[in-house]
């Protein structure tokens, strides 16, 4: 891959700037701060976006996310004009405001769902470099202060390396795999283990066995209570018709006292109804009415007998009157008639005398004819109150008899609504259709029911021993299908077993012949690489799974850290270089180089840079300087990027 033009709209102090790159060498030059670190980190940045959750360190530094934010624009990204391996042209935009990566090909259609990429990862570079992060920046990508490596970094490149070595996947380890697969292995355990999924199995099956045998065993000791709890059935179920049968009994017999009580009620309202009067209400009203007008002109009396009794007082003293004004009449004309024998004069007066005592008299007499009449009238009036007394005794009676006759009648219809029935001949219809005719029980319901709850007691306790030992055929079927099922698993975890076995002695085998050949080709790359950088000074740089560089020199093994600052700059910038070509060997990485011969003397730096230019006619090289050496680019097509 290399990158034709790198367009920011917005990274650190670089705001609205395009670089366009060649390919083999290009040479970024700038002083301080003019923004080479910067654009070296916005490509980086494409690539692989800025590291998750970095924080702030304790030496004061701060996350790139935030490091990097444009000074004058609220614009934060820009885009990658590449060309791929496969001769594609790629747009590659990126947005770190919003974290988001977009991938347009050559007729600007959308492919980023091409690459693996996601917001969780933001690696591009994994897909177009061939390596992670790690490896890219301790390999590929060397900033200033990377021209030596940390022991962690040698611990990143010594891990990835391994894995080439051993399985050919940088992210892949043949030793945690192999770790893994002989975890899985003592995991399944087998039969000299006691608690691994093995003997889990095989007592499993030891015990599913032996209750099998059980089940079929018991299975036999239970025919008598099989067939007591047939009879106990037969007999709850005789039971259970017998109690019906006395629970119709009682509804029948019920329904008869209530056909008993119903028809002496219908006696008993026939004598009512015989007992009512015949009185007209009427007629008795309107002669009440007549008489109370009538009384009404006796009303400062009690009673018409107080009336009769003063009416008789009255005519008495009239009578006695009468007999008085007689005799003195009488006497008075006695004297009279004798004194007129004397004289004549005296009948005059005597005749004079009888006229006023025959009126008075006669006067008497016509009062007592008018007492006497109203006398009567009154004695007919006390027949007519006596009368409507009586009347009304016998309307009060027939209220009475109403009153029971209505209550007689709610309670017929109480005694229907009781059996459930309309009428009377309903009545009679549910007697007949519960008559129990010829067939009669043995018990009484309240027998029944007693019997009929201790038979299903034992039923019960029969039951439970039957569901205690009694297996079905299912049950049996269950249990052998689970025996089978589990020797199944017993089968296939040996199988597995095999086939982790079988896995481990390939892997290892795999391994072995891998790392045979990948190790050797680390060295072999660092060793030319090494020479042609010392200009043939050094040419066997040899390294081992700790990734520490030993060199012979002299007919001696001799670390690289025997020898001065600047070879040994020189030997991890082989080793760099040769890191690079294994972790991308089916990719080919541009190389991004800051000051890196900054510490260099001049023989060194020609050697150096010598090299570097053979190998940007492989590899794309970004390299980044603050100045350079005429001299060095000298004769060499070079493409220079001058940084304001």
């Amino acid at each position: 891959m290399r990158i034709m033009t790198a367009h920011i709209y917005g990274y650190g102090k670089l705001v609205n700037k395009t670089f366009n790159f060649n390919e083999g060498m290009n040479l970024i030059l700038g002083y301080n701060e003019t923004g080479k670190s910067t654009l070296m980190s916005f490509i980086k940045a494409m690539l692989y976006g800025h590291k998750k959750n970095e924080r702030e360190g304790k030496d004061g530094s701060i996350p790139e996310n935030r490091k990097f934010k444009p000074w004058d624009t609220d614009k934060y990204g820009g885009y990658l004009i590449i060309e791929s391996d496969d001769k594609r042209i790629l747009r590659v935009e990126r947005d770190f405001n919003s974290k988001s990566l977009t991938v347009f090909n050559e007729y600007n259609e959308d492919i980023t769902n091409e690459f693996s990429y996601s917001k969780e990862n933001g690696m591009l570079g994994q897909d177009l470099l061939g390596m992670d992060f790690e490896c890219f920046t301790n390999s590929s990508f060397m900033c200033q202060d990377k021209n030596l490596l940390y022991p962690e970094d040698k611990e990143h490149i010594a891990q990835k390396l391994m894995n080439i070595s051993e399985s050919g996947e940088e992210d892949v380890s043949v030793v945690d795999a192999l770790k893994k697969l002989k975890e899985s292995v003592t995991f399944l355990g087998n039969e000299r283990t006691s608690k691994r999924k093995y003997n889990i199995l095989i007592s499993q099956m030891n015990e599913e066995t032996r209750q099998l045998k059980t089940m079929k065993e018991d299975n036999e000791k239970c025919i008598e209570y099989l067939s007591e709890a047939e009879d106990l059935k037969k007999e709850i179920k005789k039971l259970e018709t017998e109690e019906k049968l006395c629970a119709r009994k009682e509804i029948f017999d019920s329904v008869n006292k209530s056909t008993r009580e119903y028809e002496n009620l219908v006696k008993k309202i026939e004598e009512v109804e015989n007992e009512l009067s015949d009185v007209d209400i009427d007629a008795y009203k309107k002669k009440r009415g007549q008489f109370n007008s009538d009384k009404k002109e006796y009303e400062n009396y009690k009673d018409l007998q107080e009336i009769k009794k003063v009416l008789y007082e009255e005519e008495k003293r009239n009578s006695k009157n009468i007999t008085f004004f007689i005799i003195f009449g009488v006497i008075v004309i006695s004297a009279t008639a004798v004194l007129s024998a004397l004289v004549d004069i005296w009948f005059i007066f005597t005749s004079l005398a009888a006229i006023p005592f025959i009126v008075l008299i006669l006067l008497l007499r016509k009062k007592n004819l008018s007492l006497n009449e109203e006398t009567k009238r009154i004695e007919e009036l006390m027949e007519i109150e006596k009368e409507l007394d009586q009347t009304e005794e016998r309307i009060k009676n027939d209220n009475l008899k109403n009153d029971i006759l209505k209550k007689y009648q709610e309670m017929q219809k109480q005694i229907l609504e009781q059996q459930d029935v309309l009428d009377y001949n309903a009545l009679l219809e549910k007697a007949e259709v519960y008559s129990l005719k010829t067939v009669k029980p043995l018990y009484s319901r309240e027998q029944c029911i007693g019997l009929i709850q201790t038979k299903r007691e034992r039923l019960a306790v029969v039951n439970a021993q039957l569901d205690r030992y009694v297996k079905s055929d299912v049950q049996i079927a269950s249990k052998q299908e689970l025996i089978s099922v589990i020797g199944e698993q017993l089968n296939s975890l040996k199988d597995t077993q095999k086939a982790l076995e079988y896995a481990i002695s390939g892997i290892e085998e795999a391994s072995k012949q891998i790392k045979e050949e990948i190790i050797p080709k680390m060295n072999q790359k660092m060793s030319e690489y090494l020479y042609r950088i010392t200009a043939n000074t050094h040419n066997n740089l040899l390294t081992g799974s700790t990734m520490d560089l030993n060199t012979e020199h002299n007919n001696s093994i001799r670390s690289a850290y025997s020898f001065s600052d600047g070879t040994l700059r020189q030997m991890y910038l082989a080793f760099r270089l040769a890191a690079s070509r294994v972790f991308s060997s089916s990719k080919v990485t541009p190389i991004f180089m800051d000051e890196t011969l900054v510490y260099y003397d001049k023989n060194r730096k020609k050697s150096t840079f010598d090299f570097l230019y053979e190998l940007s006619k492989h590899n794309q090289i970004m390299f980044f300087a603050t100045d350079i050496e005429e001299e060095l680019l000298y004769k060499k097509d070079i493409t220079v990027i001058t940084l304001n």
